[in-house]
């Protein structure tokens, strides 16, 4: 699967030939961004006894970690994905209260109104049609008082040390176009308050990669090149010159790429 594929159908995992290439790189992910997921739950402050909502859920991961936190409250996680959800289940419920997973997706949430404590969603707002609409269901499902905090990426705000200015903005241009809403980082304050929630907190956390295998498993700079390539956008001997001043300041210890994460927080 070409990236371009990896990014754009993470909206639609099922209609995917095969589920494992996008569990294998959520597993990636978890392990690289296990920091920023840790403010995540330090913002929330899941408490005991506490219901908690996980909307995008993968895996599982974050799940049974907020369960650990919620003690004997209750934690369900939801995901569009059957894929994903049969994989959540099959990795079980972990060590913490009592767990659940379904599926549904952020178009009409399968949960009655008010019902939460808790409510979050990380790196989903990017793939959604519609994030106004997405931010109004996670509201709808809280409790008076409760609080929803979305964490995404703004992928306009990415930057990389490279040589070659123009191919790397022409490189940057097509990471941003393989997603439906690269700039849902920005939009995010904007959205919370135009669907009633107060007291918005918002954090923008820079996550830099000094490794450049860490960051490819991630971002894949050679799918990206290829695709470049393939639109036109870049020369092929562009292309080779860029992956290879990458690679050099990878062994020089001069390579550097950043992502720019938003962590947003509302109060209803």
């Amino acid at each position: 699967m070409t990236y371009k594929q990896l990014s754009t159908k993470f909206g639609n995992v099922d209609a995917a030939e095969s589920a494992r290439v996008f569990i294998s790189f959520l597993d990636s992910a978890t392990r690289i961004l296990a920091e920023s997921k840790e403010l995540v739950c330090e913002m929330l402050d899941i408490r005991r006894g506490q219901r908690v909502l996980d909307v995008g859920c993968g895996t599982g991961d974050d799940v049974r970690r907020m369960a650990e936190l919620a003690g004997d409250g209750f934690v369900m996680g939801v995901d569009s994905s059957k894929a994903m959800i049969a994989e959540a289940r099959k990795r079980g419920p972990g060590h913490g209260g009592a767990v659940r997973f379904a599926v549904g997706d952020l178009k009409g949430l399968p949960i009655s109104s008010a019902t939460f404590d808790v409510c979050r969603a990380e790196r989903v707002l990017q793939h959604v049609d519609e994030p106004l609409d997405a931010v109004s269901q996670m509201v709808r499902v809280l409790k008076p008082g409760g609080r929803v905090l979305v964490a995404d990426a703004d992928y306009g705000m990415a930057a990389i040390n490279a040589g070659d200015r123009a191919t790397t903005s022409s490189i940057l241009g097509i990471y941003q176009k393989n997603l439906r809403n690269p700039w849902i980082g920005r939009q995010l304050p904007g959205l919370f308050r135009a669907c009633g929630l107060s007291r918005v907190d918002t954090r923008i956390l820079p996550v830099p990669f000094s490794d450049f295998r860490v960051a490819s498993a991630l971002v894949d700079f050679e799918g990206l090149t290829r695709q470049a390539v393939n639109e036109r956008v870049i020369s092929s001997q562009a292309a080779s010159r860029w992956l290879l001043d990458l690679q050099t300041r990878q062994e020089k210890g001069d390579f550097l790429f950043v992502l720019m994460g938003f962590l947003v927080m509302g109060q209803k």
